[in-house]
């Protein structure tokens, strides 16, 4: 009985680097799915923040969410707390690191392994 020895010679932090990292289409969908997942605790009252004024996109090897809301900066960090939570119950500054904290993170771990495993939405 004959046996196949196989070594991969890449190593595979360098093929994520190299082909998930670096994809922007891999990046879009990881910064588009992140954007939705923590959208519950973005403060909402007429969508400006939350929907509106918000641009998702991949550049220079990182997936960027942008609100870009003139009051988004004042919002996040806390600065501006008369928002109403009959839209987004969740709704909180510093909304990315809420949901986070309340697992959605490891929701989109699956999401992007799902992705990658379907051939990079492909």
């Amino acid at each position: 009985m004959s046996g196949v020895d196989f070594r991969w010679n890449t190593p595979i932090s360098s093929i994520i680097q190299k082909k998930v990292y670096k994809d922007g289409k891999t990046l879009l969908f990881m910064a588009e799915t992140w954007q939705k997942l923590y959208d519950p605790f973005v403060p909402m009252d007429t969508g400006l923040l939350s929907h509106d004024a918000v641009s998702v996109y991949a550049e220079d090897g990182k997936g960027i969410i942008h609100h870009k809301a003139p009051y988004a900066t004042a919002v996040y960090y806390g600065g501006e707390k008369n928002w109403r939570r009959d839209k987004h119950p969740l709704a909180t500054a510093q909304w990315d690191e809420a949901a986070a904290t309340a697992g959605k993170r490891n929701e989109l771990t699956r999401s992007v392994e799902g992705y990658i495993k379907g051939g990079y939405g492909s």
